[in-house]
């Protein structure tokens, strides 16, 4: 994403985003979105999420990182 338009979208609907991509759901609206096999089923499996957002720094090129980390609940082994 360009400055503008990180300065633009919602932190929120990013997380939407990227939720629905996490269960295959991506690119355009509702009814048009297309299919990818799902890495989570469904995404009442996710307890919880950390989302930032940040202007790249100077002489950064556009983009973005994701990492997603499986954790393990105290005593839940």
């Amino acid at each position: 994403m360009t400055e503008a338009m990180l300065r633009f979208h919602d932190v929120d609907n990013r997380l939407k985003d990227v939720l629905d991509a996490l269960q295959g759901r991506v690119g355009g609206t509702k009814a048009k979105k297309g299919q990818l096999p799902p890495l989570v089923p469904n995404d009442h499996q996710i307890f919880t999420a950390v989302i930032t957002k940040a202007v790249p720094p100077s002489g950064a090129s556009e983009g973005g990182w994701l990492t997603i980390t499986h954790l393990v609940r105290p005593g839940a082994g």
